[in-house]
């Protein structure tokens, strides 16, 4: 998994092929080196690299500040026609385009899953790339189609772009540690945050809720682990000279290494001040390892509340600091044990890798698709 700048998208799509190989599915994936806006990955291109049984890689390379990358389309008509049915990730157009209307000309099903792109967020626009992908899409698509949506709120927008076409919701997965690892800290409320800099990360946010708690509230300490743009990242650092958080807030690099492996064994809370988000892995991650979380209600994670795992609460820095100081006198390490087991319970990726399975096999043999059996709800509407 080259691609760190992508972060949980990338490891999502990554665990999922593996779970699919796992159960039997034989998983040929077709990508570009990409890794961010600019850079590229260190990978060997024009062969097919192992990754587990069952599952191989081939990597097209990607013309650097630009989208084209030259090979993939005839790779990606050899690929289609081969197989029984194709998955599709992304709402790409010079992605997307192509591989609907290889499907459609050699008649194969395929399942799309667009990881968010279909949904909007107030103040984030509609991007232009996703528009196009789905107007022309639906013209384009063969008639064995499916989307998959991640959460509850990502299947009404799919519907809503893709009227007509069936949609089945099935979550990520997150890997459940054997068991998590906590180390004791100096008596501070230590407070996480992991994600990408990006303005529907609302980072401020917590940076001024933290300024209000400064001024009255428990002893706490912030530590931020990310990656993103570096104006963005500039900003953020000002912003926190700004605000006198100097001595509490720490910003570190959410790259691959000890400090990405052993960021929740540091934590006591984590927190998830987002405007958007389609399903939020980090959370996912954060009650995997034990750990309770404070989630805006911009993300599926509604059930915080009732599963005693954490807060779901207004995205606002008022909100947040009167969440945090709720959760510093609440049995935090209870509320951690009934997290992780919920994590254990529903959100393996086994599960997933099976009913993503039974998608495949629906499609392939033109059965009724089995969307109800695939559906584990993150949030009610």
């Amino acid at each position: 998994m080259p691609a760190d700048y992508y972060g949980d998208a990338a490891e999502n799509t990554y665990r999922l092929c593996l779970g699919v190989a796992r159960v039997g599915c034989d998983v040929q994936v077709l990508t570009t080196d990409a890794d961010g806006p600019r850079r590229t990955a260190d990978v060997e291109h024009g062969r097919d690299i192992l990754v587990a049984a069952g599952f191989r890689v081939r990597y097209a390379h990607r013309l650097p500040y630009v989208t084209v990358t030259p090979g993939l389309r005839l790779r990606l008509l050899l690929e289609t026609r081969k197989a029984d049915v194709v998955h599709l990730t992304g709402c790409n157009p010079a992605i997307a385009l192509p591989t609907l209307a290889a499907c459609a000309a050699f008649q194969k099903p395929i399942v799309w899953s667009p990881r968010g792109a279909m949904r909007r967020w107030r103040g984030g626009g509609w991007k232009i790339g996703p528009g196009v992908t789905t107007t022309i899409g639906r013209r384009l698509a063969p008639r064995r189609i499916a989307l998959h949506a991640v959460s509850e709120e990502e299947r009404a927008a799919c519907a809503a772009r893709m009227p007509g076409i069936a949609v089945a919701t099935i979550p990520n997965g997150v890997r459940i540690p054997p068991e998590p690892q906590h180390e004791p800290g100096d008596g501070r409320l230590r407070i996480g945050f992991a994600g990408r800099f990006e303005p529907r990360q609302a980072l401020g946010n917590l940076l001024e809720a933290a300024a209000l708690l400064r001024a009255s509230g428990p002893a706490f300490s912030i530590t931020i682990a990310s990656v993103g743009e570096p104006r963005l990242q500039r900003d953020l650092r000002d912003r926190v000279a700004r605000l006198g958080l100097g001595e509490t807030v720490t910003i570190i690099d959410r790259g691959s290494g000890p400090a990405r492996r052993n960021f929740f064994q540091h934590l006591d809370l984590f927190v998830l001040p987002s405007h958007f988000e389609n399903f939020g892995a980090a959370v996912a991650k954060a009650l995997a390892r034990g750990v309770p979380v404070i989630a805006s209600r911009g993300t599926p994670w509604r059930q915080l509340d009732e599963r005693g795992c954490g807060l779901w609460v207004d995205n606002d820095p008022a909100s947040l600091a009167a969440a945090i100081r709720r959760m510093s006198a609440m049995p935090l390490a209870e509320m951690g044990a009934r997290g992780r087991e919920w994590m254990r319970r529903e959100f393996d990726w086994s599960a997933a890798a099976r009913r993503m399975c039974n998608l495949y096999a629906a499609l392939s043999y033109d059965l009724p698709l089995p969307l109800t059996e695939a559906t584990t709800e993150l949030s009610q509407a």
